[in-house]
């Protein structure tokens, strides 16, 4: 029983009212059916009864005749109808609740296979839309809510830094991981932090596959140390296209 109880009180609170419900009808249908067989003639006929009964419908196509039958059927109401009620208040509360998180980033992922992309700009707005068909966790703790809201894209408020973020994205699930520099900082800072948020997800995945953008050639080296699996050089690839259109031009 101890074990029962301690899994019981494990489950959220909206499975914990669905089972009580459940019982409820159960026990409601049997009592009604061998109180009063001949007008309920079997427990589903019963059990059919305890839901008009407790969800207050009262469809009135079979009712209880006895004096007992009736004293059944007043804490069918009375116990029945109060879960019923407080089910859809706590179900409508846990879906508000839950689109809440969605929207501010506070919830963990749970799927697998997905694509994690640290920041949100330009560049990962491309990778959305190139890949909107693979699922895509946006990882930005300078948003304080999803950037996208209407698409597929599920975001998480966190410092990818900090290896609770990483968690929270589900990162050794993750088919790859993309850190994107920081347009908000500085060049150096930027690719510190990029080092730095390889260094958060090594730790946690250690074989994730990471591809990484640095702005600046003296940081190569170490965010190849770091764990970088390919490494974009962001300001080497645009200096070589003002170069060729010059060349170009002149």
């Amino acid at each position: 029983m101890g074990t029962i109880h301690y899994l019981f009180n494990k489950l959220h609170i909206v499975m914990r009212l669905i089972i009580v419900v459940f019982l409820l009808i159960i026990v409601f249908g049997c009592l009604i059916h061998l109180l009063e067989p001949a007008t309920f003639h079997s427990i589903g006929e019963g059990m059919w009864w305890a839901i008009q009964t407790m969800a207050t419908v009262g469809y009135g196509d079979i009712v209880p005749t006895s004096l007992l039958g009736r004293i059944i059927a007043f804490f069918a109401i009375l116990l029945g109808g109060g879960f019923v009620a407080y089910y859809f208040t706590a179900m409508s509360s846990y879906m508000i609740q839950t689109q809440t998180a969605l929207t501010l980033g506070t919830m963990a992922y749970k799927g697998d296979g997905h694509i994690i992309l640290v920041g949100y700009n330009e560049r990962t707005k491309k990778i959305i839309e190139a890949y909107s068909q693979l699922p895509i966790v946006i990882v930005d703790g300078t948003l304080k809510e999803h950037p996208i809201p209407h698409s597929d894209a599920f975001f998480i408020c966190g410092d990818s830094t900090k290896e609770d973020s990483w968690i929270k994205a589900n990162v050794t699930k993750s088919k790859l991981v993309v850190i994107t520099a920081d347009p908000s900082k500085t060049e150096k800072d930027s690719d510190m932090n990029v080092i730095t948020s390889l260094l958060a997800v090594k730790g946690v995945h250690p074989t994730a596959y990471c591809i990484s953008e640095i702005l600046t050639p003296a940081q190569i080296q170490n965010a190849l140390r770091a764990g970088a699996t390919a490494i974009i050089e962001t300001n080497d690839l645009v200096s070589q296209a003002f170069i060729n259109i010059i060349t170009d031009r002149i």
